[in-house]
C-alpha cells in the first residue's frame, strides 16, 4: 500500500506564475505559454472534487484507466460527489 498526500494552496499560484513570467525574455514565448499552461493544468487537478484522481493522473501520461477499478482509493471517489446540474438558459 502506498499513499500520496497533496500538499496545496491555491496561493502559490501567484507566486509560481510570477516566476515563470520572470524568468521568461519574451510575454509571448511558446515556453513560457507552455509552463503556464501546465500550472494551470496542477491547478486544475487539485481543484477538481469530481473526477478520479487516479485517472486524471493516468490520462496526463496517455494511458486509459476505468475509475470503477479505483475502487474508491483516491479521495474524490471516497468522497463521492457528483456535480450538480442546472438549467441556466432561462
Amino acid at each position: 500500500q502506498a499513499d500520496c498526500i497533496l500538499f496545496y494552496a491555491y496561493k502559490d499560484k501567484k507566486t509560481l506564475e510570477m516566476m515563470i513570467r520572470k524568468s521568461s525574455t519574451s510575454p509571448n514565448c511558446p515556453a513560457m505559454r507552455r509552463k503556464i499552461d501546465q500550472l494551470y493544468g496542477c491547478l486544475r487537478y487539485c481543484e477538481n472534487e469530481f473526477l478520479c484522481r487516479r485517472t486524471m493522473q493516468l490520462e496526463h501520461f496517455g494511458e486509459r484507466f476505468d475509475r470503477s477499478k479505483c475502487n474508491d482509493t483516491c479521495d474524490n471517489c471516497k468522497a463521492g460527489l457528483e456535480p450538480e446540474r442546472r438549467n441556466l438558459s432561462e
